[in-house]
This record gives structure tokens, C-alpha cells and sequence, in this order.
């Protein structure tokens, strides 16, 4: 339902007008953008994600430290093929890391490394769940994803929609393993942010 949803308000441009009604079928005053070869709301602009976002990558471990106890640790198992979260996928990890390791209730998090052959996984997002009582950290192959001015529920929905997925995937590079280039997400062009 959030895909369509998604998919309806910033695809198609019918998100609700000043009167509840779909803006594009309604009327809305749509102008041509030259960079994006498509109509847009007017009064709406094309930023380069990486204006709005930062990037930080995971802890790098080894399997001494992520056998018996310590902090849950969200990691590429964490992601199912669909991009929605995993619980059973998380480890324990009893290395050393920082502050900016940690990860909390409606953190994002993308996958920067894929095995699936497929680029199923690689780029997609998931928001850390809020039935941890405890702080977790996050792998290597995990990327969070930190802005001040676009929401993570915004983010989630277009690093998983088809259209963002079929253009990152050819950010990845590897044979057997995929490593995701983040410079593709911060090359990102997005349309949907409206001047304020």
C-alpha cells in the first residue's frame, strides 16, 4: 500500500492539493523540466540527493566477534529480497565501535553489498524497527542514511521503488559479491522536493 502510494503522489504528481483532491488530475499547474524530460508540479525543484543527504558505512568485523554475546547488529541478512526488514537475520557483535555505528528505532539503512547474482537486495532500504529496547550497531555492508530535510519514510519508498532500484543496480560492481558505488545514491536526482 505505501509502494502505491508512493508511486501515486510522486510519480504521477496526484498527491492531495490545497483541497484534498489528486493535484495533477485535478488541474494542478504542471511545468515542463528540461534536465528531467518530464513535467513537474510548479514550484517544485531537481536536487541531487546528495544536497540532502549523508552517507555513513557499517562496522567492518570478523567472525570472533560476531560469535556469542554482545550488541545486535543489523546486517545484509537483516534484508529480505523484497527490501522489508528481517528480524532473524540480525547477529551479535562483541567488537569495538563508535557512536556513529549506532543505529536506533527509525534509523534508514540501505544494502551497499548484494550475493544474490541478481542485484535483488543491493540498494534497498529498510527503517530499523522500534521493538529494540537497546541501541544495535550495523554491518559493513550497510549504509545509513542521514538527512534533516527529507523524511526516512520519503526515502525508504524511493530507494525501493522500482524505478530507483533498476538505476542503482548499475552502480554495483563484483562478480560473485555486488558492492554497491555509493556515489550512485548521491547522484540521484530527485524531483519531488518542493521549495519552501
Amino acid at each position: 500500500m505505501a509502494k502505491t502510494l508512493y508511486d501515486y503522489w510522486f510519480v504521477q504528481f496526484d498527491f492531495p492539493d490545497k483541497n484534498g483532491k489528486p493535484y495533477k488530475t485535478s488541474g494542478g499547474k504542471m511545468v515542463w523540466n528540461e534536465e528531467l524530460k518530464r513535467e513537474i508540479p510548479e514550484g517544485w525543484v531537481v536536487k541531487l540527493l546528495r544536497t540532502e543527504i549523508e552517507i555513513q558505512r557499517g562496522i567492518s568485523y570478523t567472525s570472533k566477534e560476531i560469535n556469542g554475546d554482545g550488541i545486535p547488529m543489523i546486517n545484509l541478512n537483516s534484508f529480505n529480497l523484497d527490501g522489508t526488514y528481517k528480524s532473524e537475520g540480525v547477529k551479535t557483535y562483541s567488537g569495538k565501535f563508535s557512536e556513529k555505528n549506532i543505529v536506533k528505532s527509525g534509523d534508514l539503512l540501505i544494502a551497499a553489498t548484494d550475493v544474490t547474482r541478481n542485484a535483488d537486495i543491493i540498494g534497498r532500504a529498510i527503517l530499523v524497527p522500534d521493538y529494540y529496547k537497546e541501541h544495535l550497531v550495523f554491518s559493513m555492508d550497510i549504509a545509513k542514511i542521514l538527512s534533516e530535510s527529507i523524511p526516512y519514510s520519503f526515502l525508504m519508498m524511493l530507494f525501493n521503488s522500482a524505478h530507483y532500484h533498476n538505476y542503482i543496480k548499475w552502480f554495483a560492481t563484483g562478480t560473485i559479491v555486488l558492492h554497491l558505488n555509493l556515489d550512485g545514491v548521491n547522484r540521484t536526482k530527485q524531483s519531488c522536493l518542493q521549495q519552501i
